[in-house]
Order: structure tokens, then sequence, then C-alpha cells
């Protein structure tokens, strides 16, 4: 059951993050803790000075907001989402992209954009510990433990700052 995978890989991801804070805290003077408040501004800060050489990493957390559910994408879905978002722009007379990719190509396949999506935006994504990947059933996700802090507000927020950098990205 896929489902399950996920959600023991969640469940061992958050303990182990819990080890590692453990094993740093050990050594301070006092132990710090992390409020829901504080981590939904970590995720909001996170995506608001993320490196971008490539406009992906705000396309896919769109794409894990828009057409995701509870705080999950299946890559399939999020390559559908990368198409149109690239075809609309190219559609609307804009560049698809600023560097050379294969969303500048308009035969590009629904398995190429899935193989970029993991070997690119997904890898960077999962860098940052908000975010997780399954291999085994190619969906990424959102940190439960993020996810579940997450209200309406927060993931709108989320979208505009997503939108606004690729606004900044494409004006530059």
């Amino acid at each position: 059951n896929a489902a399950a995978i996920h959600h023991i890989e969640s469940i061992a991801a958050a303990i182990g993050r819990a080890t590692n804070i453990s094993e740093k805290e050990s050594q301070l003077p006092y132990a710090p803790s992390e409020t829901a408040s504080d981590k939904r501004y970590m995720l909001l800060e996170y995506c608001r000075t993320m490196k971008m050489s490539y406009s992906y990493k705000p396309v896919l957390i769109l794409a894990l907001l828009h057409t995701g559910k509870n705080g999950t994408v299946a890559i399939e879905k999020a390559a559908q989402y990368f198409y149109d978002f690239y075809e609309e722009r190219r559609r609307q007379g804009l560049p698809a992209e600023k560097k050379r990719c294969i969303y500048l190509r308009d035969d590009v396949t629904q398995k190429q954009i899935m193989a970029n999506l993991v070997s690119n935006p997904v890898k960077a994504l999962c860098e940052s510990d908000f975010f997780f990947f399954n291999e085994q059933s190619q969906v990424l996700s959102m940190s439960p433990e993020i996810w579940s802090i997450l209200d309406r507000g927060s993931k709108a927020m989320l979208t505009r700052i997503c939108r606004q950098r690729l606004k900044e990205y494409y004006a530059d």
C-alpha cells in the first residue's frame, strides 16, 4: 500500500529529524523549541529566499498546492502541471524558460518532464527538509508536520510567494 509506505516514511523522517535535533540540543545550554508559527515562518522564508537557477522549484510547490491532496502530489500530476504552466507561457508569447531546458521544446513528453522533476526540483526541495519524495510511489510530499499547521491563509501566502518569485525570475 503506497499510502502506508508514505506514512511510515514520513514518520521515520520526523523521528530522524527529532533525533538529530536532540543530539544538537544536548550540546547547547538550553533547548530551543520551534512553535507551529516558527515552522510556518521558516517554510515561507525558505520559499522567499530559495536559490533559483530555473523556475522549477516554485512551479513544483504550486503544483503540490493546486493539484495535490493533503500535502502530496504524484509526479505524474506535477508533470502535467509543469507542461500546462510552460505551455501557457508560450501561448501568451512569453518565454517558457530563461535558459536551455526541455520546456523550450514543443515535443517534450510526459516521461521526460517526470524525469526532469525527479532529478532537479524534487531533489532540491527535499534538501530543505520541508519536502520528502517517495521514489517507489513517485510522490512528493510536504513534511506532514508542516502541512498540518498550514491553514488556508498560509497556503494562499505560499502561493503568492511562489508567484512573486516567478515574476521576479522572469523579469531578470
